[in-house]
């Protein structure tokens, strides 16, 4: 018996050391495999199609990721769309607003399938239409503009990294209101209520707080705008206006926090002054 306990010891040490190798391997794209042949006609039609056009609306390669894992999508409006990883391909559909992508294949994960082409000077962003007040969010905070973030949320056309913007994104009518003139800075006036789930599980405990500030709609301020945390000290940490006063807002924020009397707020998160200096705003006019 000892001598199999001997045995299975090491044999379960390297079975364990394997299972969590791959189990802390980050998700990647499948094996490198050659494009199907209908994928490689398309995009080349794609392609072409898109050489022969001359200021079009939408019509390009456009990008989205972080570094190495990237997402490349490519339309224009005769010969449709290809979108990698996954060689996927299919036909869009213009209303004059939106694209609408009809993927060829049923997909094993949801992709999104209608884009709002938005102009920002010299630049164009294809912004998945549920995400247009995450897109005007991004453009308050100045995240946007930083050459370190700007395609990790949203579709920017290849080559358009270094272009300048000027005056505010051309977004759909409804929420011309949410882009700002200038950051709204505000303050905290009081606790109103704290909500508890799951609170007997430390695992699970999630715990809610609704603030009231003292800026609101007057302001410029409107549900969905986003706060963060700009001082005292280096907290780093934002929550959404959930209603809003002419003279007041409601501010709900998830993580717990000592020193909340004294927290400033502000639509845009203090950075470095050098950082801001080089990457947020000398190009935003």
């Amino acid at each position: 018996m000892k001598k199999t306990v001997i045995i299975l010891i090491p044999l379960l040490v390297v079975c364990l050391g394997i299972g969590g190798f791959v189990l802390m391997q980050r998700p990647s794209t499948p094996p490198h495999r050659e494009p199907p042949q209908s994928f490689k006609i398309r995009h080349q039609s794609i392609e072409n199609e898109i050489a022969g056009l001359k200021d079009h609306p939408w019509a390009g390669c456009y990008l989205i990721g972080d570094g190495d894992w990237m997402t490349s999508l490519t339309l224009a409006p005769q010969n449709g769309f290809t979108w990698t990883p996954g060689y996927h391909h299919g036909t869009v559909e213009w209303n004059g607003a939106d694209v609408k992508l009809f993927f060829k294949t049923p997909l094993p994960y949801v992709y999104p399938s209608g884009f709002t082409p938005i102009p920002w000077g010299e630049r164009m962003y294809l912004v998945a239409a549920d995400k247009i007040l995450d897109f005007c969010n991004a453009v308050n905070s100045g995240d946007i503009s930083r050459p370190s973030v700007l395609n990790r949320h949203f579709f920017l056309r290849e080559g358009d990294e270094d272009k300048k913007v000027q005056g505010k994104p051309e977004v759909p009518e409804a929420f011309r209101d949410y882009l700002l003139d200038e950051p709204v800075e505000a303050a905290i006036v009081s606790l109103k209520d704290i909500q508890v789930w799951n609170p007997t599980n430390p695992l699970k405990r999630r715990e809610v707080t609704t603030f009231v500030v003292d800026k609101g709609k007057n302001d410029g301020l409107l549900p969905g705008m986003i706060l963060y945390i700009t001082g005292p000290g280096n907290i780093y940490q934002q929550g959404e206006i959930t209603r809003v006063e002419l003279t007041s807002c409601e501010w709900k924020f998830e993580r717990p926090i000592d020193g909340w009397e004294h927290w400033l707020l502000s639509t845009r998160p203090k950075r470095d002054s050098a950082e801001n200096s080089r990457k947020t705003g000398d190009d935003v006019k």
